[in-house]
């Protein structure tokens, strides 16, 4: 019992909710919720499909652009490598006991070679060869200045000293100082170094080729690989300095101020910054870093539509929750509410609610129908009632009249029975007296407290009172189960039937006339028959005297005093025919008594 009275405080808010709320929450709960998880587990599929799409699409444009970049700095370094062709600078380079542009007396030379490497390709502003000790022999172009070009290669020389000398890699890409602007602003130029090793002597180091390239050869490249509408793309250089961008370097810029590792930490994945998507891919070629940064909006678009579609749909679900609660409440509840208050009008008698109108034809149709037809009854019910007690009320003062002086009546009989007595008149003695004990039994005992054996002992005083009447000319028989004359009985169960046997079954009849009382169980019921060999009556005479009579007594009286007490089914019946006698059959559920009224004292 505790278990249960826990559930049923467990979910005891939802019981206690109207049916509108009810209706309510199974509503949100079992459709609305389980459709938003549903939303929103394919919404977050859908969008993860879409940053997933944006994330490959990006990235093979990045890589396109990064091969692009690799192919631009090969054909330059390809360039650089053109160097092995002249054979009288490496040869005279090989028989000088220190490499040097002091002295290898090669100036004409170096240069024509150092003129002719400049221009074999277009973008690139300058050229120098750096030999071993320090030295260096520049030529530029158009595109550069040979003094900017001088400072920068004296002011990172140890940097290609220590390449020279095996601490960097053989090739070196990098942003050059060239022209460099303000923070933020590409680089105007980029420059390549390559170790030049003699073939001619052993793959001794001869010097480091430097070429300084114009941006411009990149903007080219990028612009002819990059799609259209990829947002802004960048490159960087190993050490993060900024070489090219296609438009405002702002998030770049953000996030290399702010997060610069994250560059390296996650190439190839689609991470986000400050309203931007952005991807980078690293070139295993050069080292250089490819970036391409988009607003979220146009990764977003793609699930724009999903997410318009999820709206517009709890929209219409709202709308329609809100619709279906409003047509609820009007054909549900509403009308069971109705229902309610014409029921708690039903508190007196004389209050009855008039009848129900029935529009509807569904399960609130039937229930208004069932509450016309129980409100029927009750009115039905209410009128026999009143019925009923003002019958008793009859009763009552009739027996109120009855007991005005039930002393003097008993003395009198007394009386008339001692005389009798006195006079040698046994017979009338024994007729008073044993009227005397029928006006006793009359009037002291309640329905409730009678027996059937009580009602034995009445009906043989009443009929040792008729034998004085009619002398010997009826006999009676008993047939009776001693087990139910405990049992409860109905008052003046017995003596009607004969009453009605001896005054107009044996009107006619002088002698033979038989009279059968009978007590027997029949099921759950105390069965009772009072059968004659009179003369019998017609079937109108039998519903004439199983109708109510006017004086409240007799067969009708008792008749109907079965149906109110124990239900209609319980009504008397007579199988009579002219001629034929008459039996008349009777039955009430078998009910113990609480004591044996039969062996009281008087």
């Amino acid at each position: 019992m505790k278990q249960r009275a826990g559930k049923r405080h467990g979910i005891g808010w939802f019981v206690d909710l109207p049916l509108n709320g009810k209706l309510a929450v199974i509503f949100a709960g079992g459709i609305i919720l389980p459709f938003l998880l549903i939303s929103m587990l394919v919404f977050g599929v859908v969008y993860r499909g879409a940053v997933g799409s944006e994330r490959q699409r990006r990235g093979m444009n990045l890589e396109h652009v990064a091969d692009s970049v690799d192919a631009l700095l090969r054909e330059y370094e390809t360039a650089a490598e053109q160097i092995y062709n002249y054979e009288t600078f490496l040869k005279d380079a090989a028989a000088a006991p220190r490499i040097s542009a002091d002295t290898l007396n090669l100036d004409r030379e170096v240069n024509m070679m150092l003129s002719d490497l400049r221009k074999s390709r277009e973008f690139l502003a300058g050229v120098s060869f750096v030999f071993a000790d320090g030295t260096f022999v520049s030529q530029t172009s158009g595109y550069g200045r040979y003094e900017q070009t001088v400072r920068e290669i004296e002011a990172s020389m140890d940097d290609l000293q220590g390449q020279m000398q095996g601490q960097y890699p053989v090739r070196v890409w990098q942003a050059s100082g060239i022209g460099k602007k303000e923070k933020g602003d590409k680089a105007s130029y980029f420059s390549g170094r390559k170790i030049i090793r003699n073939i001619y002597d052993r793959n001794e180091l001869v010097g480091l080729a430097v070429m300084h390239i114009s941006a411009l050869a990149l903007e080219e490249r990028v612009a002819l690989a990059a799609e259209q509408g990829q947002g802004l793309v960048a490159v960087l250089d190993a050490d993060n300095q900024l070489l090219f961008h296609s438009e405002s370097p702002a998030p770049l810029l953000t996030l290399l101020n702010e997060r610069p590792q994250e560059l390296a930490a996650s190439p190839g994945q689609l991470k986000e910054c400050k309203g931007y998507y952005y991807i980078c891919k690293e070139s295993a070629y050069s080292g250089w870093r490819f970036v391409n940064f988009v607003p979220k909006g146009e990764v977003d678009r793609q699930s724009a539509a999903f997410l318009f579609y999820f709206i517009v749909i709890i929209g219409l679900f709202v709308s329609f929750a809100v619709v279906f609660l409003l047509l609820v409440r009007r054909f549900m509840t509403g009308p069971i509410r109705r229902l309610i208050v014409v029921m708690d009008e039903i508190d007196d008698l004389d209050k009855i609610p008039m009848q129900l109108a029935v529009s509807q034809r569904d399960e609130i149709g039937q229930l208004y129908q069932s509450y016309n037809r129980l409100n029927q009854r009750i009115d039905s019910l209410v009128l026999q009632l009143t019925d009923t007690l003002k019958q008793d009320r009859e009763k009552e003062v009739r027996l109120l009249h009855s007991q005005l002086n039930p002393h003097f009546i008993y003395n009198t009989l007394e009386s008339i029975s001692w005389v009798a007595y006195e006079k040698e008149v046994p017979e009338v003695s024994k007729v008073v007296a044993g009227l005397s004990e029928i006006l006793k039994y009359s009037i002291k005992y309640s329905d409730e407290n009678v027996t059937f054996a009580d009602e034995l002992k009445m009906v043989k005083h009443y009929i040792e009172i008729q034998h004085f009447r009619f002398e010997d000319r009826f006999r009676v028989f008993y047939e009776i189960e001693e087990a139910l004359l405990t049992c409860k009985a109905v008052k003046f169960i017995f003596q009607p039937f004969v009453e009605n046997a001896l005054l107009h079954g044996f009107r006619h009849q002088k002698e033979n006339c038989r009279i059968v009382i009978r007590l027997f169980a029949a099921g759950e019921n105390a069965a009772v028959e009072v059968e004659d060999n009179g003369c019998g009556m017609e079937e109108v005479l039998v519903h004439q005297t199983l109708r109510m009579d006017p004086d409240g007594i007799g067969i009708g009286n008792l008749n109907k005093s079965l149906r109110l007490r124990f239900g209609e089914q319980y009504q008397i019946q007579i199988d009579s025919a002219p001629g034929a006698g008459t039996k008349i059959h009777l039955e009430i559920p078998k009910m113990k008594g609480v004591t044996d009224v039969a062996n009281r004292s008087d």
